[in-house]
């Protein structure tokens, strides 16, 4: 792009013409920020005299954008409805681990819940899969860097399990999305969690897929499995049932993502907290209300049983 036509490119972005029609607000005013970065920080623009009002013109390109992106996450939200996070992580529950937590001499972890609850204090985006167990103690503080990390497992993300059943799990991300910004992510789990992944891990024969390989999960991306996994709980429909909405539950592992920001966010009341949630989201904090969407309300019969992890949240401070 030229930029002695930037009048013209600012005018693109701000209203979507053209070929640009497609775009959302939300994208067009990500490249916009893009485009009023370089203007204010790229040194030889300061000596073009049309950059001092192409810079007031793209601020108030933004400003205007950033009003239209609001109408459209409200409209997202409305109208893209999704099962609120207990109720996905009550219907995973009652399809898969209430059968063996029924049974007093069949103790085992379903994959499945043990996914989801890994989720809620570590949610992540399709992260899990190749997920390395290295039994081993890990000195949180300092923390290691995460070129230190990268050299254990060729720079796959792992699970540390200590020798000591009283230290917790500790999830090490280091391969992930947004790995540049947020760096080396290390979360240690609750006690409850630790136990349940022990368990799971000594009892290989859960594992199925990931039996062999020293991983919890398996190699493969987890996006399909987990789509899988929330159409036989009943959460996503398949094409052609009577009850199939294609604007209710769509996608998988993005689908827990917004449920899991839309439950958090009631709660948030200071900036503070809603740091803490994009510091779990490993997202920027205004990124969160992206993904808020309104609740089906539960058409899946709710069972009595409850995981022992269904109050654990995720703690950024841990």
């Amino acid at each position: 792009m030229c930029y002695k036509n930037i009048d013209e490119a600012i005018e693109w972005l701000r209203t979507g013409d053209g070929s640009n029609r497609w775009k959302t607000a939300g994208s067009r005013l990500g490249m916009l920020t893009v485009l009023s970065v370089t203007a204010y920080e790229y040194p030889p623009f300061e000596r073009l005299e049309f950059m001092t009002k192409a810079k007031e013109v793209i601020n108030l390109a933004i400003e205007e954008l950033k009003k239209e992106d609001r109408i459209e996450q409200n409209k997202r939200r409305i109208e893209r409805k999704i099962s609120s996070w207990d109720t996905i992580k009550e219907a995973i529950y009652n399809t898969f681990q209430a059968q063996h937590n029924d049974v007093p001499h069949d103790l085992k972890i379903s994959k499945e819940e043990l996914y989801i609850n890994i989720y809620g204090e570590m949610p992540s985006r399709d992260d899990m899969n190749n997920l390395k167990i290295v039994e081993t103690s890990i000195i949180l503080d300092p923390k290691p860097s995460l070129e230190e990390l990268k050299k254990i497992n060729g720079g796959f993300n792992m699970i540390f399990v200590p020798p000591d059943a009283n230290k917790p799990v500790v999830f090490v991300l280091i391969n992930y999305k947004t790995a540049k910004m947020f760096k080396a992510h290390l979360k240690p789990f609750s006690s409850p969690l630790s136990k349940m992944i022990r368990q799971y891990i000594d009892d290989r024969s859960t594992t199925d897929d990931a039996k062999n390989d020293g991983t919890l999960f398996g190699k493969k991306k987890m996006s399909t499995w987990v789509g899988e996994t929330l159409l036989k709980a009943g959460i996503k429909k398949k094409k052609g049932n009577a009850d199939y909405d294609p604007t209710q539950n769509k996608g998988s592992i993005t689908l827990l993502r917004k449920a899991f920001v839309s439950q958090e966010l009631k709660t948030v009341t200071t900036y503070e907290e809603r740091e803490t949630l994009a510091y779990a989201m490993k997202h920027a904090p205004e990124v969160s209300l992206k993904y808020v969407r309104d609740e089906i309300v539960p058409t899946i019969e709710s069972g009595d049983n409850k995981s022992e992890l269904s109050n654990v949240k995720y703690n950024a401070t841990e």
